[in-house]
């Protein structure tokens, strides 16, 4: 006779036992799988270990557009370029070098001046970038700023370099200046601090700045040089000379007055006393956009218009009036 009930429950605890020994090692495989996740999130957030981005200076550009430069010139650009940090950490210049060439005259330069702006490529809001070169100043030398420090090149930013020359106002007409090119290390163009990185790229040469004479104007004159508020009066420019075709007069006076025109003379009226004073002139030619130094007219009296008062007519008073 078969035993159904010990084979029934044979069977359950069977069962039972396989369930128990599958639930076991679902456990345990949840269990790795949750080392694994705790593994995985501490790694994210750097609990154990964390990559860091390259540590990379690289440079680009240069090839400033040739063009025609002032005799006179003040902080002229005659080269530009960037400078990009990848890395995680400020970079610091400590100084500058470049080469200048195209066989200028020595005495052409009154000195060259380096410039930085971080994140904007915008000249007219630079900061100078240590100090003036005022010697060596000769075509075909390497010119290079003295040590300075406090420029934090940030990190994964873009830097605008420029670099400027004075002119003398004696420099000798159709002299050339240009700027060499420049293979990046960790020396060259910029001696940065920390030098440990990947120092990559290159400056191209810049293009020839030929040296133009600053245009003159002979004087400018006023007339009538005296005259009530309400009146007119003309500014009239004398000779003018330089290079091209005249671009423009810039006329200025008292009164907040400043206004250009490309034919002289200038005409205004003086609408208030405060019209009154000295008036300048200067011109404009395309060499180099230089203009002339300024010219100035004899004053210009205004006076305030006299006030008319009208007495009436004598009346007749009649007898018994």
């Amino acid at each position: 006779m078969i035993n159904f009930t010990n084979t029934i429950y044979g069977n359950v605890r069977s069962t039972a036992a396989n369930a128990g020994r599958a639930n076991d090692a679902r456990r345990k495989l949840f269990a790795s799988w949750l080392r694994v996740l705790s593994l995985t999130i501490l790694i994210a957030v750097g609990g154990i270990t964390k990559s860091h981005a390259a540590n990379t200076v690289a440079y680009s550009g240069g090839a400033y557009p040739a063009g025609n430069i002032c005799a006179g010139a003040v902080d002229a650009v005659i080269q530009s370029y960037t400078v990009v940090i990848g890395s995680t950490t400020n970079h610091g210049p400590t100084n500058f070098t470049f080469t200048t060439g195209g066989g200028y005259a020595t005495a052409d330069i009154v000195n060259f001046k380096v410039w930085y702006n971080i994140g904007s490529n915008n000249f007219a809001t630079a900061t100078q970038m240590g100090s003036t070169v005022t010697t060596g100043l000769g075509s075909g030398l390497a010119h290079t700023t003295t040590t300075f420090t406090g420029i934090p090149f940030g990190v994964s930013s873009t830097t605008y370099i420029w670099i400027t020359a004075t002119i003398a106002s004696s420099a000798t007409v159709g002299d050339i200046i240009n700027v060499a090119a420049q293979t990046a290390s960790t020396t060259v163009p910029l001696v940065m601090t920390p030098t440990t990185g990947t120092f990559s790229g290159s400056v191209a040469a810049s293009g020839n700045q030929t040296v133009r004479a600053r245009p003159t104007v002979a004087s400018v004159t006023a007339s009538p040089t005296t005259l009530c508020t309400g009146g007119v009066f003309t500014l009239t420019a004398g000779a003018t000379a330089g290079t091209g075709s005249l671009t423009s007069y810039n006329w200025t006076g008292p009164n907040s007055y400043s206004t250009t025109t490309a034919t002289s003379p200038a005409t205004l009226t003086a609408s208030v006393t405060a019209a009154a004073g000295v008036y300048s002139l200067s011109v404009t030619y395309p060499g180099g956009g230089c203009t002339s130094t300024q010219q100035t007219s004899a004053s210009v009296t205004v006076n305030a218009t006299p006030t008319v008062i009208t007495t009436p007519a004598s009346m007749g008073i009649c007898s018994g009036g």
